[in-house]
């Protein structure tokens, strides 16, 4: 009986990934299918063409679209371009896809930690991989920014629920605002988490959070002039938009 269940789980699991990655490798193809992906295309001349070691790091965290400094997605192509000699935007794709079964992994040991059945992860992995759910998988820089934000995100929650002491949950939230621009507020959640608990990390964190997002706000210069008129309609969206958070809408 135990037998046929694990099997059962095993097929519930995969089910919905092998579909997920079946769509994606019959849909895509080597070609940009946003602006931002085209941004990949002219960092790599700029990365390789005999630049100095300090003109690299300065063009891996760059801004971008003036708000995001997305080194972990410029990295990851980087990496890609050394080892293969192209840029492939499907296999990038497919490659980024691959962090979705990375995200199940906390949602499992959370599971077995709390003494609840690993059951409760076929609902998650159904949602996570749920068929055309999330177009940004579907496209290089969503699915090296919004999909490794959620990776991130995922993993630093876990480990401050489990691994409150151990440095990679530090590095990963500290090095979070460089996978996508959420990551600035997640420091100052994980600081405020650090101080509660009463970890023995949580100074340094905090001085190390200040330069980071210090570091990142250096060099902004909106493009655009933000419209800062405060309207009737503007507390109407903001209410719209804390409902929507809760998921009402």
């Amino acid at each position: 009986m135990k037998k046929r269940l694990f099997l059962g789980f095993c097929i519930a699991i995969s089910l919905p990934i092998a579909i997920h990655f079946f769509h994606l490798y019959f849909t895509l193809e080597n070609t940009p299918t946003w602006s931002d992906d085209f941004l990949f295309l002219e960092m790599i001349p700029d990365l390789f063409d005999g630049a100095s070691t300090k003109s690299l790091i300065a063009q891996l965290f760059a801004s971008h679209n003036e708000i995001h400094r997305i080194a972990f997605a410029r990295i990851w192509v980087a990496l890609y371009y050394l080892i293969t000699h192209e840029i492939n935007f499907k296999n990038l794709i497919l490659l980024a896809n691959l962090q979705m079964i990375f995200i199940l992994i906390p949602f499992y040991g959370y599971l077995k930690r709390q003494n609840l059945s690993v059951f409760h992860l076929i609902p998650i992995a159904l949602v996570l991989f749920s068929g055309f759910g999330n177009l940004d998988n579907y496209s290089l820089i969503g699915s090296l920014q919004h999909t490794s934000s959620i990776l991130f995100m995922v993993w630093i929650s876990y480990g401050l629920l489990y691994f409150q002491d151990k440095k990679w949950v530090l590095f990963m939230a500290l090095f979070y605002p460089f996978v996508s621009s959420e990551g600035i507020a997640f420091i100052l959640m994980v600081a405020v988490i650090l101080w509660i608990q009463k970890n023995k990390w949580a100074p340094i964190f905090c001085f190390l959070g200040v330069c980071i997002i210090g570091f990142y706000m250096a060099n902004y210069h909106p493009q655009q002039k933000a419209n800062i008129a405060i309207t009737g309609n503007t507390f109407f969206e903001l209410g719209q938009g804390f409902l929507g958070f809760l998921g009402i809408f």
